[in-house]
């Protein structure tokens, strides 16, 4: 009789594990207010569990402040994002009000989303057989901060981002991206706040970019401490970044503040990316364990001549 009793109570457990998904994370799951989802998102039925998508994975939700949802959009299923969720191609990302979310790829890149924005992953592609990664990265509306490295280990390295009115070509860099209506006050942008409908505004905080309108003309290359706008007509400006643009995006504090909260050091992570508050170092604070560029290595003083070494001192 105890016997068949145990068997019975393992069976229900198997079936009731069965029946609902295990989380990949520890995170919190809460829903938001109701009236709180912008219209695109006010259809789909929102979980509060991790919902996988597929086999393959490129990488993880690293950190998540407020309301993050994800979005398959192969499938149509939409679920609240916790830290540790694994990531798909085909993925949306909506950050809801007093929101953020930092996404970490397999390849080492860094996306750092503002409040209320969308974000698609349209393509990703990581091939370490032939040594190369490829990715495009829609910028639906919003702001967000990309990080994007080169590393040895990636002989050809391809990555964009795309907004209704432009694209930005990236070389391995740190720089801020916004898309929606002209606010002068909030992105620098050299035109009126009523004078087009969407602008996207590209801050370079480190490396080089290279922006074109949506049709891949009026091209402009931004280094460092420049900024370019495209509106929706196509006309593109640059110029020299407004002061202070890093901070306005409010991004990567407002993530380090939750997890300091939460009794956390988060200043490095295992991607070895620290969130360095000056963004002259933001790059060069990498250590992936994989060598980078020639430009990026750290000087070394050059070893002295055999005659003048010294050698260590023997103990008995």
């Amino acid at each position: 009789m105890k016997k068949t009793v145990l068997i019975q109570l393992v069976a229900l457990v198997f079936i009731f594990a069965g029946s609902h998904p295990v989380l990949s994370s520890s995170g919190s799951r809460n829903a938001a207010p109701a009236g709180s989802f912008p219209f695109d998102l006010r259809r789909f039925s929102i979980k509060q569990e991790y919902i996988p998508a597929g086999a393959d994975t490129i990488g993880v939700i690293q950190s998540t402040v407020g309301h993050t949802v994800v979005l398959h959009k192969n499938t149509g299923q939409a679920y609240y994002a916790a830290e540790n969720d694994k990531i798909y191609t085909q993925d949306v990302f909506f950050t809801l009000e007093d929101s953020s979310c930092k996404i970490r790829f397999d390849t080492r890149d860094i996306i750092t989303l503002g409040a209320n924005t969308k974000i698609g992953i349209d393509e990703y592609v990581n091939d370490k057989k032939n040594r190369s990664k490829n990715s495009t990265i829609n910028l639906v509306r919003g702001k967000a901060i990309f990080y994007f490295i080169k590393l040895f280990s990636y002989r050809n390295s391809k990555a964009r981002v795309k907004t209704a009115t432009a694209t930005v070509g990236i070389r391995g860099t740190k720089f801020g991206t916004m898309y929606g209506k002209a606010d002068p006050a909030l992105d620098g942008s050299p035109k009126p706040a009523d004078s087009s409908q969407g602008v996207t505004t590209v801050h370079t905080f480190q490396g080089t970019v290279e922006l074109c309108n949506v049709n891949g003309g009026n091209c402009v290359t931004l280094t460092k401490g420049e900024s370019g706008w495209v509106d929706s007509d196509g006309n593109t400006w640059s110029g020299p970044s407004p002061d202070n643009m890093e901070s306005d995006f409010g991004i990567s504090k407002r993530i380090q503040k939750q997890q300091d909260q939460k009794g956390k050091n988060t200043d490095t992570t295992d991607t070895g990316v620290k969130e360095s508050d000056d963004a002259d170092n933001a790059l060069d604070d990498v250590n992936t364990g994989e060598a980078i560029e020639p430009s990026k290595k750290p000087d070394h003083p050059p070893e002295p001549p055999p005659d003048q070494r010294q050698d260590p001192p023997c103990y008995p």
